[in-house]
């Protein structure tokens, strides 16, 4: 047996309780009607209005006609249109009052209805601009974290001051410079690096290069760090390579000329270019590399 479902009688559109305009006569009425039936009741009044202002005008015109006419005594229009023309007038002024302060009530809702619409929407732009500000704070973050990435992962290169000043702190030694220069076996970024060493040192004036790749066997050196003959270590020269972010090698009893020598000349010059050291390995600013390389 199929079941039989019975509408629910206080949900049927049929009993649904139905807004007419005699409510809006009350004060609390207004708060129960609809924006439109609001708006709707508005207009009404701005017409009733309009008709007690034309019974005013009614009443005057037929006060005039009635002085116009001038009947005699005691004849109907002389008894009672006088009367009806002050009736006229005094409907038209209380229907004017009347509609005036049903019209201050609806105006009034309608008012307060805007205002709280306009509170709202206020409310919803704030959230909107707290949340588009957490946002922005949000992208300011990893706009930060991602140019953390982008210098750490970036390649190590010098730039084109760093390596004039590499040169004219050397030049202004007066000591032809004889560079053996060294980076890891197959690390392209290292090689770069090394390339701009090497280019750095012959813009001074170089008088013998050794440049090849190479590996340590017994341990990994990483970073890239440089050793000076003791005729080179002036002030200049140190703070050149320091600026350009480049770890000298001195006072631990590594000399240059351990690698060998450039041909016939002893080495016065070594740099190591390593692999890039991860970021928890990596030695702050200029401090000092404390293992040295051994021999191929």
């Amino acid at each position: 047996m199929s079941a039989v479902s019975i509408p629910n009688p206080i949900n049927t559109p049929q009993n649904k309780r139905k807004f007419v305009w005699w409510r809006l006569l009350r004060t609390k009425g207004a708060r129960d009607a609809s924006h439109i039936d609001l708006e709707n009741f508005a207009s009404g009044i701005e017409n009733v209005e309009t008709a007690c202002g034309a019974l005013v005008f009614l009443g005057i015109v037929v006060e005039v006609l009635i002085a116009i006419v001038n009947p005699a005594y005691g004849a109907p229009l002389e008894r009672w249109g006088v009367p009806i023309a002050d009736g006229f007038v005094a409907l038209g002024v209380i229907g004017e009052v009347l509609a005036s302060s049903r019209g201050r009530v609806v105006q009034g809702e309608l008012t307060r209805r805007s205002n709280s619409e306009l509170a709202q929407a206020q409310k919803v732009a704030g959230k909107a601009i707290e949340r588009a500000a957490a946002a922005e704070r949000d992208a300011a973050v990893a706009r930060e974290r991602t140019a953390e990435i982008e210098k750490v992962t970036a390649w190590r290169r010098l730039s084109p001051e760093q390596k004039a000043l590499i040169s004219e702190a050397l030049r202004g030694t007066e000591i032809p410079a004889v560079a053996i220069i060294e980076y890891q076996t197959g690390d392209p970024e290292a090689h770069a690096l090394a390339r701009d060493v090497l280019s750095a040192i012959s813009a001074s004036g170089v008088k013998a290069a050794r440049f090849k790749a190479t590996w340590h066997l017994d341990l990994t050196v990483f970073d890239t760090f440089v050793a000076l003959s003791s005729d080179l270590q002036s002030y200049g020269v140190i703070k050149a390579f320091e600026s350009a972010g480049v770890r000298l090698l001195l006072g631990h009893g590594f000399k240059p000329s351990d690698r060998g020598n450039v041909g016939e000349w002893e080495p016065n010059i070594y740099c190591w270019v390593g692999p890039r050291a991860a970021p928890s390995l990596a030695p702050a600013g200029s401090s000092i590399q404390t293992a040295t390389p051994s021999p191929t």
